[in-house]
């Protein structure tokens, strides 16, 4: 379709009849008008769990609000009914796709393959790594996901006749760099990832249109964000540190160091998935934040990251990221499970703390807004940050360690000797069973749970005054549908909506400065 106007609403219709009947297929659609700077809904990694009913996941991306989609990778783990696994993925998803525009980027599970470096050992355009699937089932694959994209930049293949896609799609008055990032890299050379024909292309899309807003999409992070990972090999499981690892594109040097030469200055936020870790860093070197999506499912593989959040921090290769926030597994999950796969049978309380999630990118505030959120619980916002956080939030959903040691763990009330009852600490469903020191209180946000009151920190989500050790639970948003958190000092009440005075951050909606942690609120924003 030609001269779609992003300033119009549409409604749409496609229409099949089969050959062999006479029976008419209809499917309705709405294509929505385009905002100026959209709210971006990331999605990636669906693990094996709840192939087939993602209602869940689907009703918690909605309630963000989101004016596009973008389906980072990873769509389905079975390789060996590959086709199946990524129309089934993308027939579940339905209801997103059919109103949403929404950006589509393969990954290496949808090749069939974990880990895939598409120029193996040969040349960069030679397309030897992609050896486990038919060339003919890659290139049907990749029109039926990406064929509804602007055209690829270039009509050239691979060697061996596999198909090259990369492009650029804008959206009001953002230009967005589709990238290819599997297909170019050599496990064992470290000299090309994009390849030098898609290099210059992104030299150009930096050069063009310097009027909007550049944003890059990518499959894998620029940089190895997990520092511990499950063991899966020989059935051994447990955790382990991860060591140098290929298959991001931390990996080649020399090809990323390119690709970070090229944007500099061009485009400060990348958006990422493939490691099964939410996480927000900034590469303070050239300006970029990169925000990766947590996996929608995470059965898979269990990545984390338990460095400090503000600092500095070395991945394997010496790149340098400082850590802006992180979403990781809950500590009683992966210290009591050896496989993540020993998950899927368990409730919604279990999955919500392996961190099944997604990634809202805002780009309507002053700074581009990452927030991490989950939705095996109700939809909730785990955390949000900026690029320009200079001390970021801790986490909402803090890691267990992080906390003082418990010492009066129970299993029921009797354990507590009548004199208290037994309650999750606070409200988070990882949060251990404990006598509480005082009253308990049934919790909205771990339902039909009693929680000890006046245990829970500062930042801490929470849904009553009561569960706070500060008595006083507000938003940080001055919006009554985003989540609530344990304040430090006063609550004010602004537009109907209880508000943590100065916890609004930059860039944020509001209507007096008292909401801002600037103090100062000018055109409906915190400056």
């Amino acid at each position: 379709l030609n001269n779609i106007r992003g300033e119009r609403n549409y409604r749409y219709r496609v229409t099949y009849q089969p050959s062999s009947s006479s029976t008419t297929y209809n499917y309705y659609g709405f294509i929505p008008r385009q905002v100026e700077y959209p709210r971006v809904a990331a999605i990636s990694c669906f693990g094996p769990d709840d192939t087939k009913d993602k209602t869940d996941l689907i009703e918690g991306v909605l309630k963000t609000e989101p004016d596009l989609i973008v389906l980072s990778g990873d769509h389905t783990y079975f390789s060996q009914g590959l086709g199946f696994g990524i129309l089934e993925t993308l027939y579940t998803l339905n209801r997103l796709t059919r109103n949403l525009p929404t950006v589509v980027q393969l990954d290496d599970h949808d090749y069939g393959t974990g880990n895939i470096w598409g120029a193996g050992n040969g040349d960069e355009e030679s397309g030897e790594g992609f050896n486990r699937k038919p060339v003919c089932l890659v290139n049907a694959l990749e029109q039926m996901t990406m064929g509804h994209h602007p055209d690829s930049a270039t009509d050239e293949t691979l060697d061996n006749g596999i198909g090259i896609y990369y492009t650029n799609y804008e959206y009001g008055n953002v230009d967005f760099a589709i990238l290819e990032s599997r297909k170019f890299k050599n496990r064992d050379v470290g000299d090309s990832m994009l390849g030098s024909a898609q290099e210059d292309w992104l030299r150009d899309w930096c050069g063009a249109k310097k009027g909007k807003l550049k944003v890059v999409l990518t499959q894998s992070p620029f940089a190895q964000l997990g520092v511990i990972i499950t063991r899966w090999r020989k059935r051994v499981g447990g955790l382990v540190e991860v060591g140098k690892d290929k298959d991001t594109n931390g990996w080649p040097l020399e090809g990323r160091a390119r690709f970070f030469d090229i944007i500099d200055g061009c485009s400060n936020l990348i958006i990422a998935g493939d490691q099964h870790l939410g996480i927000a860093v900034s590469y303070d070197d050239y300006g970029v934040m990169e925000c990766s999506s947590p996996a929608a499912v995470n059965d898979m593989f269990w990545r984390m990251n338990f460095n400090e959040l503000g600092e500095t921090h070395l991945d394997r290769f010496g790149h340098p990221y400082r850590l802006l926030n992180v979403w990781n597994v809950a500590e009683p999950l992966y210290t009591s499970y050896q496989f993540p796969y020993e998950t899927r049978p368990l409730g919604d309380l279990v999955k919500d703390s392996r961190a099944d999630g997604f990634l809202v990118a805002d780009l309507s505030t002053e700074f581009p807004t990452c927030e991490m959120h989950g939705y095996r619980q109700g939809q909730r916002m785990i955390w949000s940050t900026t690029g320009e956080t200079e001390a970021p939030t801790k986490a909402p959903t803090k890691i267990p360690t992080t906390r003082a040691p418990v010492t009066n763990e129970c299993s029921t009330n009797t354990d507590c000797g009548g004199n208290s009852h037994c309650a999750l600490e606070i409200e988070e469903p990882w949060a251990p069973l404990v006598c509480c020191p005082g009253l308990s209180k049934i919790s909205t946000l771990v339902p039909n749970t009693r929680v000890c009151r006046g245990q829970q920190d500062v930042n801490g989500v929470c849904s009553h005054n009561n569960f706070c050790r500060s008595d006083r639970c507000g938003h940080h948003r001055q919006h009554d549908k985003t989540p609530s958190y344990c304040c430090e000092g006063k609550i004010v009440r602004v537009g109907g909506v209880k508000v943590c005075r100065n916890s609004v951050p930059r860039g944020s909606f509001c209507t007096d400065g008292i909401v801002c942690e600037s103090g100062t609120c000018i055109s409906q924003k915190c400056h």
